[in-house]
């Protein structure tokens, strides 16, 4: 009873001080903490935690998390609380820091579509805010009105437009986040694209296992000139699936592409009436976007894609309209809360497999006596299955949707496409992730959670005399080179040619060739390591596909690249901006850790949010972590060769704003560089400083009228194929200069002054500059004196010699002892820090 006591008045007395060191904020004890996990949706325990502190900025979360660790007490974060997989549950003598009450858009740069925002704010709220600039945030789960966008980070969640503008991690720029010692770490570039390894593709999918997320630069997308929307009815379900597999085969990229069933149908019109057929086996929602004489060809394009199939029910045409009819859709959650309890399931499978998965369910639910009902993305082959038990009967429902997630591993999909893992599916990791995988995934957590200070490696030493080359034809025996061959450092290559001369020892992925997995149907392709860029091509176009990135140089892209090294080096292209770059196309990899493990990460679907998603993360890192064995890449349609449109007499400051436009006219730009006068000249495109844009064809017939003169392939191409084709990079040396897209401009025009050449990207914020004076570092240090751009990479001295002058990228510091503890992997001294 005494001991009692004693507990009573230590908590009390510990919730006193935590309600002292952050008095503007709301801290519940444990006797109100039931009340505020009211609203927390569907709990995990009977147990409460100690307090629920309600933040309201990164600095009240790093105090609460400092204070909390000093007392030995676990912090647990928290968003808005929808919660479906029960990723944050109740749990006894914990603190929970909640941040939905962190609300504040700290910063809108309409000028490079970007906004910085704290985690409470509600994904819908972004777009709204963004609207009148002609923006809108491109990731849309169905629960935008209320989520939030740190929980949308902690789970990668990305609703249904994901196939044509990527999920959450693709639109993160940066991010903050508190680790858990209360240390800052910012993550990420505002300068839109990160040198080598980016830790925020790490953190988002985490759970907030490394960190609370505080804040988030997010990227994005300007609104199409126009929308519209289709309605097709089919009299069963495998006539839509056809359908949407036409509709992806034909070029057409949808904004969203969903398939559901009568019973959806029915549900959803009885909550918010929008004209569906209460009577069809299955429906097909489609919704567009694009200019009016896309729309208008699209639109056609989609009614004789129907054709034998199905019929179609509607043609809504502009924005309002296309969303009345997507409104019942969008209502499905609250439609099934009303029509009974229920479990729902959220995994995704190969294109090519959804029939199956769908006949499944339908087996598995028939044979329990359940009621069910299904929803899916045609685009990215997510599910999502609505089951219904009555009161008692919970555990039947979840034993079927159990089964419905481990039919989709045995069909090569993933346990979860965006609600995440939480504890509701935590037992069924094993069953995805090998035990190494889900190791792996524990260390880098384990070391972002513990690290007090950027982690120490020793470099290789030069002088070692046991350098050798090796030619592994499998993964086990690049496994059992690692774990056998103590006395080597190696260095993985790609075709077995090094970057450079080097005394360690080469690891080569050249016999590791070949396909491992393609069905065009999918929209994927796994193959080995080894496998040369320009085979992978012309597979892929005997298909009529593509790789969605380009490669940076023509050396590269036709004779000597391999998969794995592309992957390695995360080599930029200037496609990155539009199409999506080389980082947002890998979905899976296979790799062998310093420590011999063979492991996977990733999925090969183009949503996941099962565990920790390491391969985005991994791209970009040169092989200091590992070596890749498998990759699994997205590809695309391939609608024809590019046009490539030479516009004369645009300043640099005016570049940015001019592909902005462009972007909202709805042209089909897959691509934009401008050069400066003296550039220009070398490329004997004019006499003035002159922009290009690509664009991609298809159905995009206004092209012809778009200003500039078009320019011929075979001038167009080795100025594509080579970002840096016409800075003579190997006979001087030239700078590289990272920062937001607008600031680009003016430093380019500053910098064109002293009658340099000047190559400049937009959107990635990239301007490359070469110049024959040999006081370049001056030119440079006196240009950036006055751009103070948070978070943006400082100039890198390039064409002089294997060191470049960036800083090593923080993710590769931190978690390089995750990997490669013993130091398997080459890393170069430059790269280490002692701070």
């Amino acid at each position: 009873m005494f001991d009692d006591m004693r507990l009573v008045v230590w908590r009390r007395t510990f919730v006193g001080d935590l309600q002292k060191l952050l008095p503007h904020c709301e801290v519940l004890g444990q006797d109100r903490t039931d009340r505020a996990f009211q609203t927390f949706g569907r709990l995990g325990s009977d147990a409460g935690p100690l307090a629920v502190v309600y933040a309201l900025s990164t600095s009240d979360v790093v105090a609460a998390v400092q204070f909390c660790r000093r007392h030995g007490i676990t912090v647990l974060p928290r968003g808005a609380g929808t919660n479906l997989t029960r990723a944050v549950s109740k749990q006894n003598g914990v603190v929970v820091i909640c941040t939905s009450r962190m609300r504040q858009i700290k910063d809108f740069d309409p000028a490079n579509g970007l906004i910085t925002v704290q985690a409470g704010v509600r994904n819908q709220a972004v777009s709204e805010y963004v609207g009148s600039e002609g923006w809108f945030y491109a990731p849309d789960p169905s629960s935008r009105r209320n989520c939030t966008i740190g929980g949308n980070i902690a789970t990668n969640s990305g609703g249904g437009m994901c196939l044509r503008y990527g999920t959450t991690v693709n639109n993160i720029v940066a991010l903050t986040i508190v680790l858990d010692d209360g240390r800052l770490l910012e993550t990420g570039s505002a300068a839109l694209e990160t040198q080598g390894t980016d830790l925020a593709t790490l953190i988002c999918g985490s759970e907030g296992q490394a960190g609370i997320v505080t804040e988030a630069v997010l990227r994005l997308t300007p609104q199409a000139p126009d929308r519209s929307a289709a309605l097709v009815a089919f009299a069963d379900r495998d006539s839509a699936l056809k359908f949407g597999s036409r509709i992806l085969a034909s070029g057409i990229l949808p904004r969203q592409l969903d398939y559901f069933d009568g019973q959806v149908a029915a549900m959803c019109e009885a909550v918010c009436p929008s004209g569906y057929p209460k009577h069809s086996k299955a429906l097909v929602l489609v919704d567009l976007a694009g200019s009016r004489e896309v729309l208008l060809k699209d639109c056609k394009a989609i009614k004789a894609l129907s054709e034998g199939l199905g019929r179609v029910i509607a043609f809504a045409t502009g924005p309002e309209k296309a969303a009345a009819l997507w409104r019942g859709r969008e209502r499905i959650y609250l439609g099934a809360a009303r029509a009974g309890r229920y479990v729902m399931t959220d995994s995704a499978v190969p294109l090519s497999q959804l029939g199956a998965l769908l006949t499944e369910i339908d087996k598995l639910c028939e044979a329990a006596g359940l009621l069910h009902m299904t929803t899916a993305h045609l685009g990215d082959g997510t599910v999502h299955s609505f089951i219904f038990h009555k009161a008692g009967a919970e555990n039947e429902a979840e034993a079927a949707a159990n089964a419905i997630r481990l039919k989709s591993l045995r069909l090569g999909g993933t346990l979860t496409a965006e609600y995440g893992i939480g504890s509701a599916l935590r037992d069924l990791l094993p069953k995805q992730f090998s035990p190494d995988d889900l190791r792996l995934q524990n260390r880098c957590i384990a070391q972002l959670r513990g690290a007090s200070h950027v982690a120490r490696t020793t470099p290789h030493q030069s002088g070692n005399s046991s350098c050798a080359s090796f030619e592994p034809q499998t993964e086990q025996e690049v496994s059992d080179i690692l774990r056998l061959e103590s006395a080597h450092v190696f260095r993985p290559s790609g075709n077995g040619a090094q970057e450079e001369k080097s005394d360690v020892s080469c690891l080569s992925a050249k016999a590791l060739d070949g396909v491992t997995r393609y069905v065009p149907r999918d929209g994927t392709v796994t193959v080995r390591a080894g496998m040369r860029v320009s085979d992978l091509t012309a597979l892929l176009g005997e298909n009529g596909q593509r790789l969605p990135f380009d490669l940076p140089t023509r050396r590269l892209a036709q004779t000597e690249g391999t998969i794995g090294g592309i992957v390695a080096l995360s080599a930029p292209s200037p496609r990155d901006a539009f199409g999506g770059g080389l980082r947002d196309a890998i979905l899976a990899a296979r790799m062998v850790t310093g420590l011999g493990e063979c492991v996977a990460t990733g999925a090969g679907v183009i949503k996941n949010a099962s565990g920790l998603d390491l391969i985005k993360f991994l791209a970009g890192s040169r092989g200091h972590l590992g070596f890749f064995t498998e990759v699994t890449l997205r590809v695309t349609v391939d609608q024809g060769p590019d046009i490539t449109k030479a516009i004369e007499g645009i300043a640099s400051k005016d570049f940015a704003p001019m592909v902005t436009q462009a972007l909202r006219a709805g042209w089909p730009v897959s691509g934009a560089l401008h050069f400066s006068q003296e550039l220009a000249r070398k490329l004997e495109l004019s006499d003035s400083p002159t922009m290009l844009l690509r664009l991609t064809p298809g159905r995009w017939g206004a092209i012809s009228r778009l200003p500039g003169f078009r320019l011929p392939d075979d001038r167009a191409s080795p100025i594509w194929n080579r970002l840096g084709q016409a800075l003579d990079l190997d006979a001087s040396p030239s700078w590289t200069i990272k920062c937001r897209p607008d600031e680009a401009g003016v430093i380019a025009e500053r910098l064109d002054r002293t009658g340099g050449e000047i190559l400049q990207e937009w959107r990635r914020g990239l301007l490359r500059f070469a110049h024959p004076s040999f006081n370049e570092a001056e030119i440079i240090e006196k240009t950036l004196r006055s751009f103070t751009t948070a978070r943006a990479h400082p100039a890198c001295r390039i064409g002089a010699g294997p060191n470049h002058s960036y800083p090593p990228p923080v993710g590769l510091q931190l978690l390089k002892p995750a990997f490669d503890p013993h130091g398997r992997f080459w890393l170069p001294c430059q790269n280490l820090t002692n701070n």
